[in-house]
């Protein structure tokens, strides 16, 4: 088996963060464009196939809504030359925008989830090509 660099698994890492960050930025190109082409994700029931259903998917997300995802428990192994099985964990924060300028009221945690990615290498660059999550806690 190929070993994982740590040049790849930061980059990886990164990948992922940008998802997360996409999703709370509201900046569904951001997330999209971590996926590779013909990346799939499995989100809310439904496979999403490619960039273009992924943002549009994405970019139908309430506006109003206040999110952060909390990304922690990285484990990325190489299961072949240019590719890399990832799983974390996300915990996930939910709330209404605030008609001020205060910030959203901070409530409990919605959910904490296990992601499970496959990564390839593309163009010197890891992106995701399939995704899924099953949510673990919930309220």
């Amino acid at each position: 088996m190929t070993t994982l660099r740590a040049e790849d698994y930061i980059q990886c890492q990164m990948t992922l963060f940008n998802v997360a960050r996409g999703l709370d930025t509201h900046d569904p190109s951001l997330a999209a464009t971590q996926f590779s082409e013909h990346g799939t994700w499995t989100w809310k029931g439904r496979d999403l196939h490619g960039r273009k259903s992924i943002a549009a998917a994405l970019a139908s997300r309430d506006p109003l809504v206040v999110t952060r995802h909390i990304t922690s428990n990285l484990v990325c192994e190489m299961s072949g030359p240019d590719t890399i099985n990832a799983t974390c964990t996300v915990v996930t924060y939910k709330s209404r925008a605030s008609d001020t300028d205060e910030p959203a009221a901070l409530e409990q945690p919605v959910s904490i989830l296990d992601y499970n990615d496959t990564l390839v290498r593309e163009a010197s660059r890891w992106l995701i090509i399939q995704r899924s999550s099953m949510r673990i806690l919930a309220i």
